[in-house]
């Protein structure tokens, strides 16, 4: 049996067969870390995770404090791609540490990953009893001990093997030879050097990356080939002073969305930037598959309890996530309180909430005694049509979901029977996912249509090896305005609720 992305058929008897949805909301963050591998795909479940392979909150970049957001506000899972400036003059270099005997250098340790935080690996290293050798590695709170190791490159403890399979914090290099019985200088409280974070000369492009081949790419191009991701968000365009800069990453991000079926971005924009600038800034993009947040959030840094600002971008990833598994991607993401959040960088009063929110900007309230607040589901979308996330969301998944559920059908008989098997199965999915609350309408008749006949595919068509199925939805739609009217009269105030909701 085919099966549709997101669905899992479980048998409950012999006779019968139940299908299941489930949502499976994973998010790709493209951002500056302390360590870990650059330009690779890396997936996390957990931020312990985070904080093993990227480093802690040390780093100059947002994407760490974005991405324990993320966790922190009901996320689950993300591909974490590390950048940096890698090319020329400022490029992110690696520490090192040579071994040397006299003024011979015989070996050359280097850190796991670019970035100054190799520059604290300290090095001790001492002899052991016939011409062995005892070293240890260690940065603040972790240590690696190398004990009674040989310099013989034929012996099982030679060093060089030794510290390539247990090390976490560097690599050793060194050539083939036998050290000629002389063993290496020792080292006390010698620490590494030499290592670069790549950051001075960060530039749009570093983020976006780019494609020399299928298994040569770097930045943003690395998560098109990671296909289950359906959120995106880069934090780190806060980095950047020019806003010009900041539109190049947003476009390329936007770009890559519209590309990609059933992606979508979420985009920050800085909070230094005044109303009018914000206005302006927006009106230059356009995507039903990208939304824009202001202003910055005011949150704690867990590790001195000092409130800074950090782009939305990544919590918002994580809301939209826990919304997605608790209900579905049909339920709009909106009026939740975002954890750790307690301040806006920017003040908004009602007039500003207005204005932002007209122009399609999703903008944050904060209520007083409880918290920071969403407030809004728009997309950039200029179409009405596609004027809300849950609905571009939705759609979305819907269409990517019944392209891989009809596969089926590929090589098939082009025949009556076929198109009568096409119209049953997605019609039952589709009856199973108006059931979940999915799609508007009483009835199913109401919600959705499944067409296909023979005045969609014509004898030249099938004569061509053409089979048309059409399906048409009504997804639900929020509810953005409840209109609540007071009439004032001389003996007294009647207060009129009007129940018709205003959709834009």
């Amino acid at each position: 049996m085919s099966t549709l992305p997101g669905i899992e058929y479980r048998k409950k008897s012999q006779n019968s067969n139940k299908i299941f949805l489930k949502e499976n909301p994973v998010a790709g963050f493209v951002g500056v870390t302390v360590k870990g591998p650059l330009n690779q795909v890396i997936r996390i479940t957990n931020f312990n995770q985070f904080l093993q392979i990227f480093g802690g909150f040390d780093s100059i970049g947002y994407l760490p404090f974005s991405v324990y957001s993320f966790f922190q506000n009901g996320g689950k899972q993300c591909h974490i791609v590390r950048i940096a400036h890698t090319t020329g003059e400022g490029a992110a270099t690696c520490a090192e540490k040579f071994l040397t005997v006299g003024d011979k250098r015989v070996c050359r340790l280097k850190a796991r990953s670019e970035g100054i935080w190799g520059n604290n690996i300290l090095t001790n290293l001492w002899h052991a009893p016939q011409n062995r050798i005892n070293l240890t590695l260690s940065i603040p709170g972790f240590q690696e001990d190398f004990l009674d190791l040989s310099l013989d490159n034929s012996s099982d403890d030679y060093f060089v093997d030794r510290i390539n399979k247990k090390s976490t914090l560097v690599e050793a290099i060194a050539d083939k030879k036998v050290f000629g019985g002389t063993s290496v200088d020792e080292l006390y409280n010698s620490y590494f050097c030499g290592g670069r974070e790549g950051l001075a000369s960060l530039a749009p492009s570093d983020i976006i990356g780019r494609i020399k081949s299928p298994s040569d790419k770097t930045g943003l191009m690395l998560l098109e080939s990671v296909l289950d991701i359906n959120l995106l968000a880069i934090p780190d365009t806060a980095l950047f002073k020019k806003i010009s800069d900041v539109r190049i990453v947003h476009q390329a991000l936007i770009n890559h969305v519209e590309n990609n079926d059933g992606r979508f971005a979420l985009l920050d924009v800085s909070g230094k930037l005044d109303l009018l600038e914000v206005i302006e800034y927006r009106k230059k993009l356009n995507s039903s598959k990208a939304a824009l947040y202001y202003p910055d959030l005011k949150v704690i840094d867990p590790t001195d309890q000092k409130v800074f600002s950090l782009p939305p971008s990544c919590a918002m990833a994580g809301i939209i996530s826990d919304t997605d598994l608790k209900y579905g991607c049909y339920y709009p993401p909106g009026n939740r309180f975002i954890e750790g959040a307690v301040a806006l960088s920017r003040p908004l009063d009602k007039e500003e909430m207005e204005t932002l929110y007209g122009e399609g900007i999703n903008i944050f309230c904060k209520i007083p005694g409880r918290g920071i607040k969403i407030w809004g589901v728009r997309t950039l979308a200029d179409s009405p049509q596609w004027r809300f996330i849950n609905v571009r969301r939705t759609m979305s998944f819907l269409s990517a979901a019944i392209k891989k559920g009809t596969a089926w059908a590929v090589f098939e008989p082009n025949n009556v029977d076929l198109q009568k098997k096409l119209i049953r199965h997605v019609t039952a999915y589709l009856i199973d996912v108006w059931r979940k609350g999915y799609l508007a309408g009483k009835t199913p008749e109401e919600a959705f249509f499944v067409r296909c006949d023979k005045e969609l595919n014509p004898s030249e068509n099938i004569d061509a090896g053409i089979l048309t199925l059409e399906v048409g939805l009504c997804v639900v739609k929020p509810a953005e305005y409840i209109v609540v009217t007071l009439h004032a009269e001389k003996e007294h105030t009647k207060v009129i609720i009007d129940e018709e909701v205003i959709h834009g």
